[in-house]
């Protein structure tokens, strides 16, 4: 059972495309959360690709004992 759900470079652009139109709603209405948006993207955007790297070196290895220590971190 290898199902998992690939998200392709249309998906990602239509996700950046609704955070920018909550920043743009965000001037328009005066709420001032543009900033806040702005730099929550940013964290995601650079966590994801750091966990992405460790897990692609983690599985890289092939190491069980490698695989459960970096479960016991996560954990």
């Amino acid at each position: 059972m290898n199902s998992y759900i690939s998200l392709t470079h249309g998906d990602l652009l239509l996700a950046s495309i609704f955070l920018a139109m909550n920043a743009v709603f965000s001037i328009l209405l005066s709420l001032r959360l543009e900033r806040q948006l702005i730099v929550s993207a940013l964290r995601m955007i650079t966590q994801l690709f750091l966990v992405g790297l460790v897990l692609k070196t983690i599985f890289t290895f092939s190491s069980l004992w490698l695989t459960l220590l970096a479960a016991a971190v996560m954990v």
